[in-house]
């Protein structure tokens, strides 16, 4: 498993404005990879961090999950809620790192 920099993670983050699903799976399965030191899919890890996202969070991530795999709404960025879901995963994923 390739170790996650704080590097990596911040040029991540700074790319939610633009393609925002795409940021929020990738750091779900960032969390999931540190998490259990195994490798998964994008809807895998997002389904694995559902459970784990406080409930005001876990719609958004939920809905990036079905667009991800063909079954939702057409994705639009979100702006703040997108915001607090990635500070959310990156604090998890930050507390994991060191």
């Amino acid at each position: 498993v390739i170790p996650i920099s704080n590097h990596s993670l911040l040029g991540l983050i700074t790319h939610v404005s633009g393609d925002g699903r795409s940021v929020l799976l990738t750091l779900a399965r960032m969390w999931f990879t540190e998490e259990t030191g195994e490798l998964c899919s994008k809807n895998i890890a997002a389904v694995w961090a559902l459970p784990k996202m406080p409930p005001n969070l876990a719609p958004l991530l939920k809905m990036a999950e079905k667009v991800y795999i063909g079954g939702g709404d057409t994705w639009e960025d979100l702006g703040e809620e997108a915001k607090a879901l990635v500070r959310y995963m990156e604090r998890r994923i930050e507390d994991l790192v060191g």
